[in-house]
This record gives structure tokens, C-alpha cells and sequence, in this order.
């Protein structure tokens, strides 16, 4: 099987096309980005949402533009057998943090590497994705004591928003870190811009380090680009998800204050096939849901909420996620029967088939 991408296309062989799963492909994609990130050829075993292993190769390969493409080669093989200490946690040296996946990584050194500088910086990337908790993370392994302050302009009235900043602003040894700056209005984004000036103006060297953090990608900065010229991405957790074997137990560990929770295999599975449109955090609210149902032992799939079992990217409406969720219910309670489940609910077995497929909720199949 073949795969090549570069910024613009993504391509496969007809033999890849029809062996992978659309979720294998998600992750092989995320993969290949890797490799371009890092510049080099790497040849690694993985374990796809569909359960099954690989290996790939990957290769990056000039291309006419500034940025290069890659092509991987990928082939099924065994499983292989469990060592002990592929259960330790992947840490990074930053507290409070998890993960090992390439993009993620690199965010965090160049979160890091700009906090050292005293550069102040953008952190874009989607809601969920972590941008304060990492610069959180960044202020407490260069100075545990040091204050740390999250503004939002967005739920803060304009009176209070420009009071706010000044007295921020003219605080030492710290981090101000300003949320969801595209939502801001034209007028607060001025007040932001001015208090920055005054703050530069000032000469102080004890400056506080600042973060912006925003979703979206076109919004203009105008003035503030001038001191936030360099701009971060925190990866989708989509692009580095076999961190969820490192991100779901320390998660576990900091929900339950060390109690003894795990995760099943199946479980895992369940998880690793979700496509989390709201990321870490979605993650996050998934493990306190399941806490309240089993607070100690195992996670097994059944205790898993219907969320975990659909595959689709989408962020559903309110009046959709009630109708997924009484389905997936349904279908448990059926063990995966949809002609019983749809007798249940009180719709058709056609209407039950078209919202399978449009919520792409995935149960196993019925018991014999």
C-alpha cells in the first residue's frame, strides 16, 4: 500500500484504498505529516484504530514548492509482544504534560524555547487543543512561584477589559495569557494592542511574558502582530492520536486523585477510532462522564458514552447529539440488533440505517 502527500493533495493506491479503513487512513495521514515536519526517513510499527498493525515507511520527497511531500510504504504484520515498559508514560520535561507524537512535540519545545527568550508569542490551534495548559506548563518548569493569569476579552465587559490589562501588564515575573483573542472586537483588540505599547514603552526588563491564544485563522491582528510576530501551532490531538495511550491514564490518574482506574484494550480501541472534533478537552469531559459510572477497576467499551462510538468529525447540534445518543443507546441495549433497536425507538429500520450513517456510529455486531 502507498501513500503521498504534500500541503495541497493526498494520494493512495487503489491496493490502499481498499484494505485501509477511513480511520486507518486518518492516522497513516497524520503519520506522513510527521515525517515532513522532521525532514527525514523513518520506518516505524504502529497499531491503526481498526486494531490491526504496520509497518511504515516513510520518505520525504522534494518537490517544487518550499515545503516537500512524503510517500510511505505500509504493510500489515503481527502484532508484537508486550514489553513491560511500553506501559510507562512518555513525560516531556514540561509539568503537567503527555505525549510523544512528533507535531505536539515540536509545539511544546517552540512554546518553551520562546518562554526562555521572553519572546511573546500566538498559540493557535482548536478549542480543546491545550494552548493554555501549555503555557501553563512552560511558566511552572521556569519558575514554579511565578504568578500565571488567563484574561478572556470575549466574557469581559470594555470598562473592565482595558482596567484589566494595565494591571496586568504592569506586573513582574509572570504569565498573562489572553483566550480566544479572534473573538475579540475590533475596539478591545485596540485597547490590547495600547496597553502592549505602554508596557514596551515603558522599558522595564521584568516585563510579564505574554500569550495569545485564538482558533482561527484569518482573523486580522492588525497593530498586534508588531509585538506577537511569532506565531505557534498546537496540533488537533486528530494529527497526534496514539497519545491518547499516554493522555487517557494520566488523565485517569489526576480525575480520580490516583485512584485505581484502567483502561481496557477495547476501550482504548474505542477511543483511538474517535475523532475528538473538541480534542484534549473532549477527551477530558469523556473520562469524567465514564468516573461517575465506574469509579474504580476497568473501563469496558459499554461504559464508554455514545460519543466514543461514532467516527464522524462533525461537532453535532444539540437536537442531534440527544437523537445519536438515544440510538447508540439502543443499539447497546439491542447488542447491536437494528431491527430491535429501531423497534425500540419507533422509527423505520431505513430512517435507523441513514442516521448510522450519518452520525457514522460504529456498534459491534449483534451476538450469536
Amino acid at each position: 500500500m502507498v501513500l503521498g502527500l504534500n500541503d495541497d493533495v493526498v494520494m493512495m493506491n487503489e491496493h490502499a484504498r481498499q484494505l485501509l479503513d477511513p480511520r486507518d487512513q486518518s492516522v497513516l495521514i497524520g503519520r506522513i505529516t510527521d515525517v515532513v515536519a522532521r525532514r527525514r526517513a523513518t520506518t516505524l510499527m504502529m497499531e491503526l484504530p481498526s486494531g490491526t498493525w504496520a509497518r511504515v515507511h516513510c520518505r520525504t520527497v522534494a518537490t517544487e514548492r518550499a515545503t516537500d511531500g512524503a510517500v510511505a510504504h505500509v504493510r500489515f504484520v503481527e502484532a508484537p509482544r508486550p514489553r513491560h515498559a511500553d506501559t510507562a508514560l512518555t513525560r516531556l520535561p514540561l509539568p503537567g504534560i503527555v505525549g510523544s507524537g512528533t507535531l505536539w512535540t515540536r509545539a511544546c519545545r517552540e512554546v518553551d524555547a520562546a518562554a526562555q527568550a521572553g519572546e511573546w508569542v500566538i498559540l493557535r490551534g482548536e478549542p480543546g487543543v491545550g494552548k493554555t495548559a501549555l503555557a501553563r506548563a512552560v511558566c511552572q518548569r521556569h519558575d514554579p512561584s511565578a504568578w500565571f493569569s488567563v484574561v478572556d476579552g470575549h466574557n469581559t465587559t470594555v470598562r473592565e477589559w482595558g482596567t484589566l490589562l494595565r494591571h496586568e501588564l504592569s506586573r513582574s515575573r509572570g504569565t498573562l495569557v489572553v483566550r480566544h483573542v479572534d473573538r475579540i472586537d475590533p475596539y478591545r483588540l485596540h485597547v490590547l494592542a495600547s496597553a502592549c505599547q505602554a508596557a514596551e514603552a515603558g522599558g522595564r526588563r521584568d516585563l510579564p511574558w505574554v500569550v495569545l491564544t485564538l482558533s482561527a485563522d484569518d482573523k486580522p491582528l492588525g497593530p498586534l502582530m508588531r509585538y506577537f510576530p511569532r506565531c505557534i501551532e498546537v496540533p488537533p490531538l486528530r494529527h497526534h492520536i496514539d497519545d491518547l495511550h499516554q493522555i487517557v491514564p494520566f488523565l485517569l490518574v489526576k480525575l480520580t486523585r490516583g485512584g485505581q482506574l484502567a483502561c481496557s484494550p477495547q476501550a482504548m480501541q474505542a477511543l483511538l477510532r474517535t475523532s475528538w472534533p473538541g480534542n484534549i478537552e473532549q477527551v477530558r469531559q469523556v473520562l469524567r462522564k465514564v468516573i461517575q459510572v465506574r469509579p474504580a477497576g476497568t473501563i469496558m467499551v459499554g461504559d464508554l458514552p455514545p460519543e466514543c462510538h461514532t467516527v464522524t468529525r462533525r461537532v453535532l447540534g444539540a437536537m442531534e447529539a440527544i437523537e445519536r445518543d438515544a440510538i447508540v443507546q439502543s443499539l447497546l441495549s439491542a447488542d447491536g440488533n437494528r431491527t430491535l433497536a429501531a423497534r425500540a425507538l419507533g422509527m423505520s429500520r431505513a430512517t435507523i440505517y441513514r442516521r448510522i450513517r450519518q452520525y457514522g456510529i460504529e456498534i459491534p455486531a449483534p451476538s450469536v
